[in-house]
């Protein structure tokens, strides 16, 4: 992938990607979804070389890297267990 090819993409996909990483993390992680997408496109531009399918690798990615995001930012119980934060606020 060259830095021209790169850069259209980046144009192209960057809106749909942070949408795209909200709705993956959710309504109490959504100031996160523009770090999620910039991590993704930064990796992309990393691996550059390797990527052969660079918008199906970006959406994969940002699935990783949402998940990544939610386990940081998930509470834990005294045992180490999940909370469960939408029910306790029920």
């Amino acid at each position: 992938m060259t830095e021209h090819e790169y850069s259209a993409l980046y144009e192209q996909e960057r809106a749909k990607l942070v949408k795209y990483c909200a709705k993956l993390l959710g309504k109490d992680f959504r100031e996160d979804a523009e770090d999620c997408a910039q991590e993704v496109l930064k990796s992309l531009w990393e691996k550059r070389d390797t990527v052969k399918k660079p918008i199906e690798y970006i959406y994969s990615a940002a699935n990783k890297q949402a998940a990544k995001l939610r386990e940081l930012g998930q509470r834990y119980d005294q045992w180490g267990m999940p909370i469960d934060m939408e029910r306790i606020a029920k």
